[in-house]
């Protein structure tokens, strides 16, 4: 069977969703697929473990995303009416902002296509602003004028992303949470394949983390929560803390200036990270739609800190203590300080580990769900 997976990033390296991406064609390639991929990036085309990668790059369409995102799909279709015919597909997969496109282009030419449900963007235009979709409501009366001139492409992709979910043969969640999403705001049912997670670990042999060791933050981003970050370590200046990835030079120099926080250049190596950590902190501002990291660092029995929202409940489960978004910087501390004490930590840490070998064993049974909807 011809597997075509059409998305925006797959070989980009860092990215949460384009790891996952990789890891479902690598996998259906073993099963004997033949799998081509058609992403937007510059290089050349390549072969990658028995994978025809193809890489297409779409017209500069200026930096408003949202009508690029219009613009992007449109130009997408074209490229596919082009590609399709040598590559014959008999099913589609799809992921990104390019699923609009995908799919009316699969529906048109009577293809079946798999789209993957990975973010929130698709369910309300607040979501555009980075603002919780599940508990702020839009109110177009008293939005900025910004706002209410990019509402009406706002709403028009809103329809796009949702009427390409109807349209698809099937949805895939990677949580229950985005599951729950998608049919509280589009009426779509979705089943759950939880992101999969490849680290050379053997699971029932966990790092024997101790609680001396830093508590890392991975992504010093606004969405992520950096500036809640800030304040938390400023607050809490006996607790140690290690920052993981790029930020902006104004986060950057605002970490820098705190004696507690070390930071860290992006990297791959994350296995290097969590082993000498002592739990890892979230404290995004909008919902994670699953939480990735927390199951990575659970693997290596690091709990977790975080806000109570989104997929990062699923995420952490037992494995460490979740907050409600808006606390102080002194609760974030008492609870650090509360998972890091010597008559807790062992109970979390082994929680953390429990709840990341629960999640990946469900993946791995997901996978059998795959095949099953190809077949």
């Amino acid at each position: 069977m011809n597997i075509l997976f059409a998305l925006d990033k797959y070989s980009f390296k860092m990215g949460g969703a384009s790891l996952s991406a990789r890891t479902v064609a690598q996998y259906l390639s073993q099963k004997g697929y033949n799998v081509t991929i058609l992403e937007t990036a510059n290089g050349m085309d390549s072969i990658e473990n028995g994978i025809k990668i193809l890489r297409r790059t779409l017209p500069h369409r200026g930096h408003d995303n949202t009508l690029k995102t219009i613009q992007h799909n449109q130009d997408w279709q074209r490229l596919l009416e082009r590609e399709i015919p040598h590559i014959k597909p008999d099913y589609v997969l799809t992921q990104g902002y390019l699923k609009i496109g995908t799919v009316q282009f699969c529906k048109k030419h009577h293809i079946p296509v798999m789209t993957f449900m990975t973010g929130l963007e698709e369910f309300h235009p607040e979501f555009f602003f980075k603002k919780d979709p599940d508990t702020h409501q839009f109110n177009f009366w008293n939005a900025k004028l910004s706002h209410k001139l990019k509402y009406h492409w706002m709403t028009k992709v809103l329809h796009l992303y949702q009427q390409s979910l109807k349209d698809s043969t099937v949805v895939i969640a990677n949580s229950h949470f985005i599951k729950n999403m998608c049919k509280k705001n589009a009426d779509i049912h979705a089943d759950v394949l939880y992101p999969p997670i490849n680290f050379n670990i053997n699971l029932n042999q966990k790092k024997k983390t101790l609680n001396t060791g830093p508590v890392v933050f991975v992504k010093p981003q606004k969405i992520k929560g950096v500036e809640k970050f800030y304040q938390i370590a400023k607050f809490n200046q006996d607790i140690e803390f290690l920052v993981v990835g790029k930020a902006r030079s104004r986060h950057k120099k605002m970490m820098k200036s705190l004696s507690n926080v070390t930071l860290h250049p992006e990297t791959e190596d994350m296995v290097s990270i969590y082993s000498r950590c002592s739990a890892i902190i979230g404290p995004a501002l909008i919902p994670e739609p699953f939480g990735r990291v927390f199951v990575e660092a659970g693997m290596f029995g690091l709990p977790a800190i975080a806000h109570k929202t989104g997929g990062i409940i699923e995420s952490v489960g037992q494995g460490g203590e979740l907050l409600p978004i808006g606390s102080s910087p002194q609760l974030w501390g008492e609870r650090i300080r509360k998972v890091l004490s010597d008559k807790s930590y062992d109970h979390y840490h082994q929680a953390a580990h429990h709840n990341a070998q629960h999640i990946l064993r469900q993946c791995e049974n997901s996978f059998d769900k795959l095949l099953e909807h190809l077949n």
